[in-house]
């Protein structure tokens, strides 16, 4: 199904970043004077809906009908303009800092993304190795923006609706998804010792008791076994090095066992 120009809220959100740098494609067509006619024809067909005016022009002669392709595009032009000024205008007055910072990054990526659409639809449709490596490269290195442009999009329209906190706001334009911040009970991450099994816990915890005793005994025996006369580390370099990795399992090992205590071991 084809997009037009003018979609809903939803539809901004999922999409309405391709029709927005499509308007500087338009232009720049427009004012080449050797404007290619199949792609203002393309142009024309992805920017609306009449399915029968597209197909008048694709059947004309370039030569007859390239003033009326012109024209027409530049009316589709004219109202994506007039679109972006009703939506600067209609913005909510002495909106707060962070969500003034949001609709600068969601304007900072539309240009990165336009950008990177200008590029692509320079390179053509071949099927050449080149050609096909570019497009692939551009798709790639524009996939996370689109996703980056329509969560913090999405997040900034719920703030105004009033579902969505300032702070929830932040949380996206730092890198969360709307939906961790709307529901972090189905997105806690476990950490990798609450991934193991209760067995793999008790073996951990047994290997830290006994990493702790070596360690005990190499300061007090310089030996990892208990000897029956003590012979204590001095302080060198190495004595700090033995109590650092102690500490380290001590803590560990208290870790562990409360995580086996949490779940009743």
């Amino acid at each position: 199904m084809k997009k037009n120009f003018f979609p809903s809220v939803s539809e901004r959100a999922n999409g309405y970043i391709y029709l927005c740098s499509m308007n500087i494609d338009i232009e720049q067509w427009i004012s080449d004077p050797q404007r290619d006619y199949k792609a203002g024809v393309k142009m024309l067909e992805m920017a609306t809906n009449n399915s029968q005016l597209v197909r008048v022009f694709s059947n004309r002669s370039p030569r007859f009908a390239m003033g009326d392709l012109v024209a027409e595009l530049r009316k589709v032009g004219g109202r994506l303009k007039n679109y972006d000024v009703k939506e600067k205008h209609s913005a909510v007055p002495a909106v707060p800092p962070v969500v003034e910072s949001a609709k600068q990054m969601i304007h900072d990526t539309w240009v990165r993304l336009s950008k990177i659409h200008r590029s692509m639809f320079e390179t053509g449709e071949s099927n050449e190795d080149a050609s096909v490596k570019k497009r692939l490269e551009l798709m790639k290195e524009r996939e996370p923006l689109i996703e980056r442009y329509n969560s913090i999009y999405e997040a900034k329209e719920e703030y105004f609706a009033g579902r969505v906190s300032e702070e929830q706001l932040k949380e996206v334009m730092e890198g969360k998804t709307l939906d961790q911040v709307l529901h972090p009970e189905t997105h806690k991450v476990e950490t990798p010792m609450q991934q193991m099994s209760d067995l793999q816990l008790a073996k951990k915890a047994k290997a830290a008791k006994a990493a702790i005793n070596r360690a005990k005994n190499q300061l007090r025996y310089q030996q990892d076994t208990a000897a029956k006369k003590e012979n204590p580390m001095p302080q060198c370099p190495k004595r700090k090095e033995i109590e650092k990795k102690l500490t380290a399992k001590q803590d560990e090992l208290a870790k562990l066992e409360s995580e086996l205590k949490r779940r009743g071991c």
